[in-house]
C-alpha cells in the first residue's frame, strides 16, 4: 500500500512540472485496478463490512472479501472496533478508487495471525 501511494506521489509531483497537470481525479484513475500484496490488519466491521487498516493509520479501507471458503473463515471472528483489529495477515488485494475513496477486492488471505 505504502508503495502505491508513493509511487502516486511520485507521479504527481513528476507531473506537477510537466507543462500539463494531471487532475487528481486523472491519477486515480491511472492507479485503479492495481494488484498488491502486503501485510494489513484485517477484519469485520460491524459483523458485515470487511476493512483493512494499513500502516496502523487511522483510517480503514473498504473491503469485499473473493476469497475461497477456508480462506473466509480463517477469517472469522476477525473484528475490527475503533480502528483496532484483533487479526492481522498476509493478502493479495486488488485497489479501486471510486468517489474519494480506496476500495479493496481481497483475492487471497495467508497466514492470519489473532491478538487479543
Amino acid at each position: 500500500m505504502k508503495t502505491v501511494l508513493i509511487a502516486a506521489l511520485l507521479i504527481a509531483a513528476t507531473a506537477a512540472h510537466a507543462e500539463e497537470r494531471p487532475q487528481f481525479s486523472e491519477l486515480l484513475a491511472s492507479l485503479d485496478g492495481t494488484e498488491v500484496r502486503m501485510r494489513a490488519d484485517i477484519g469485520y466491521s460491524r459483523g458485515d463490512y470487511l476493512r483493512l487498516l494499513m500502516d496502523g493509520m487511522s483510517h480503514s479501507i473498504s473491503a469485499q472479501a473473493a476469497l475461497p471458503r477456508d480462506q473466509l473463515a480463517s477469517l472469522e471472528g476477525c473484528d475490527v472496533d475503533d480502528y483496532d483489529a484483533r487479526c492481522t495477515a498476509d493478502i493479495l488485494a486488488e485497489l479501486n478508487f471510486s468517489d474519494g475513496r480506496i476500495f479493496a477486492t481481497v483475492f487471497d488471505v495467508q497466514n492470519v495471525t489473532r491478538g487479543e
